[in-house]
């Protein structure tokens, strides 16, 4: 019986958190949502896993953001995956308070504090490998939070989304941040190198702010990777030479 009773407890421990799940909390007197996925076989005896905060682009949702195929990658990686849900916007478009003209008026820096505590303290999360990327305002958002909780960070990833100009001309990182941009120089949402947006930087300008923040030299190592569609779209990668640490701006 004693036995039976153990084996018990030890299966619903192991099985007490579900793989995806739908998750709020109240942050101030806004009820904020988002999608948690534990990866297959997640111990959190056992497992101190990295965290991945996935943001949405503007107008999306967390829910859509945890289909892209994040969560496969999760899996083989190991590490555990957050999907917030951003609010409403002035033009009635779901978004993220992060410094640009179409900012919410959300607390989302509280928000992505209780995220990174909650995984921290429940989850078993390594406190030292929280990382954010996003899409487009996400991706502008991940920057936005590699200056207002430059300290929780340990890199971010945008896709399509530049600095906001108020984080360029404010932002002073105590800890040297590691990014990584991926952007089309044909973009017509979020400019590349020309006609920037109102309130948002180019490409250029948000990579030179973080090659001076990790005082790289001006030349990248550059590599065309194999093109393997049959279009006439081919990929550049750029790593910047000389950073602080080595190859932390791509």
């Amino acid at each position: 019986m004693k036995l039976l009773l153990v084996a018990a407890i030890t299966f619903s421990t192991a099985t007490l958190f579900a793989q995806q799940s739908n998750q709020s909390v109240t942050i101030g007197t806004e009820n904020r949502t988002y999608v948690r996925y534990l990866p297959t076989g997640f111990d959190v005896n056992t497992e101190s896993l990295p965290l991945v905060i996935v943001l949405h682009g503007l107008g999306d949702t967390g829910v859509n953001m945890a289909g892209i195929g994040t969560n496969s990658i999760a899996d083989t990686a190991r590490f555990i995956a957050l999907y917030p849900q951003g609010t409403i916007n002035v033009l009635g478009s779901t978004g993220w308070n992060n410094g640009t003209l179409l900012a919410s008026s959300s607390d989302d820096i509280s928000f992505m504090h209780y995220l990174m505590n909650e995984m921290i303290l429940n989850f078993n999360v390594d406190p030292t490998r929280v990382y954010v990327t996003g899409f487009s305002m996400g991706g502008i958002m991940s920057y936005h939070l590699a200056c207002e909780m430059n300290d929780r960070i340990a890199a971010v990833a945008s896709m399509s989304g530049t600095m906001p100009t108020s984080d360029i001309s404010s932002c002073v990182p105590a800890y040297q941040t590691p990014v990584m941009h991926v952007h089309g120089t044909a973009d017509a949402t979020i400019p590349y190198g020309a006609n920037p947006l109102p309130s948002l930087s180019l490409v250029p300008e948000t990579i030179d702010f973080w090659r001076g923040v990790h005082t790289c030299s001006t030349v990248a190592d550059s590599t065309q990777l194999p093109d393997t569609g049959s279009n006439s779209i081919s990929v550049d990668r750029f790593v910047w030479t000389g950073c602080t640490p080595d190859k932390s701006v791509e």
